[in-house]
C-alpha cells in the first residue's frame, strides 16, 4: 500500500473519531472530565413540535469520600457516602474563565469554601459604580448530570446516554411537576418504581442566545424498570469531577501565566484597588 493510502486511511480514522466526539462533554468547557470515558453517548433534547422527548433517569452510585460534603443547588449538604445511590450530580461552575475560557467548579457553591471569583463578585457589590451585568456574570451557573435511557433512540445499544443539562431549564421543572402528583411526590428516578419523563423542548431566547426549556412535562408508567446491575452500569459522575484549588482558579481568572507571577504580585503587595483594575480590564475585554 502506498504512503498516500496510508495517510488517507489515517485521515479517515481521525475524521471519523472527530465526528464521534464532536459533542463530547469534558475538557476545559466542563467541570467534569467525561472525555476519559470511551464510547459515551450524549442526550440532546429535541424541540421538534411533532416529537416529544421521553427519558428514564437511572441512578448511579457515589464513589468519592468528599461527596458527603458537597452541596446541592438549594444549599443543602448532600450528606451521602460512597456506595449510596443518587440520580443526579448538580454542579456549579464559573464558565469562560481566562484566555482559554475554561470552566471551573465554584468552590463556594459546591463546598462552602472560599472562591476567588465569588470573592470578587462580593467586593464589586460594595461599589455603587460597579457594572451590574458584570456582577451577574460572576455568579456560578448550575448544571445537572444524569444517566438516562433515551426511549426515542432507535439503536438499542445507544439508548443509554449522559445528559448535561442546565438546572433552570430542566431539573427545576421536573421537581416542580414531581411535587404536584395526586398521590404525593413522584419519585421519577426510582429504579424499580420510577417513571418515564415525557416533555417538550421549548425554544427560548435570552440576550440573543437561544436555548431549550422543558415544557408540558408528563410522568408515564415505564415499559421497563431497572435493577442493581443497571445502576452499577451508570456512570458515577463524582469520579470525574474536577476540583480545582483556590490558586488554580485565581491564576486563571487573573490571567497569570505561572505561579511566579502570582507570587510576585503578592510580594509586591498588590492592593485591592490594583487587583480590581486588573479584573475590571479583563472583564471589559
Amino acid at each position: 500500500m502506498s504512503k498516500f493510502h496510508d495517510r488517507r486511511a489515517a485521515f479517515r480514522e481521525r475524521t471519523e473519531q472527530g465526528v464521534k466526539e464532536r459533542e463530547k462533554t469534558g475538557g476545559r468547557f466542563s467541570c467534569l472530565n467525561l472525555a476519559k470515558i470511551e464510547g459515551i453517548n450524549f442526550f440532546k433534547p429535541t424541540s421538534d413540535k411533532k416529537h416529544r422527548n421521553e427519558i428514564d433517569i437511572i441512578p448511579f452510585l457515589a464513589t468519592q469520600d468528599w461527596i458527603s460534603k458537597m452541596r446541592s443547588f438549594n444549599g443543602a449538604v448532600l450528606g451521602i457516602n460512597p456506595g449510596d445511590m443518587l440520580y443526579k450530580l448538580e454542579v456549579p461552575g464559573h464558565p469562560r474563565i481566562g484566555s482559554e475560557e475554561r470552566t471551573f467548579l465554584c468552590l463556594k457553591a459546591a463546598f462552602g469554601k472560599s472562591c476567588p471569583i465569588c470573592n470578587e463578585r462580593e467586593a464589586l457589590k460594595e461599589n455603587q459604580d460597579a457594572d451590574e451585568d458584570l456582577i451577574k456574570s460572576l455568579y456560578p451557573k448550575w448544571r445537572v448530570f444524569y444517566n438516562v435511557k433515551d426511549r426515542n433512540e432507535e439503536e438499542k445499544e445507544k439508548r443509554r446516554k449522559v445528559w448535561d443539562a442546565p438546572y433552570h431549564s430542566f431539573e427545576k421543572f421536573f421537581l416542580e411537576e414531581a411535587d404536584m402528583g395526586e398521590d404525593g411526590i413522584v419519585i421519577f428516578a426510582d429504579p424499580e418504581e420510577g417513571k418515564t419523563i415525557r416533555f417538550k423542548g421549548r425554544k427560548k431566547n435570552f440576550s440573543g442566545r437561544e436555548y431549550l426549556e422543558a415544557d408540558s412535562i408528563e410522568f408515564l408508567d415505564r415499559k421497563k424498570q431497572y435493577d442493581d446491575d443497571d445502576v452499577k452500569e451508570s456512570i458515577s459522575f463524582d469520579k470525574y469531577l474536577k476540583i480545582p484549588t483556590y490558586e488554580e482558579v485565581e491564576k486563571a481568572y487573573l490571567g497569570l501565566d505561572d505561579e511566579k507571577k502570582s507570587d510576585k504580585k503578592r510580594k509586591e503587595g498588590s492592593s485591592e484597588e490594583e487587583i480590581e483594575k486588573v479584573l475590571g480590564k479583563r472583564n471589559k475585554e
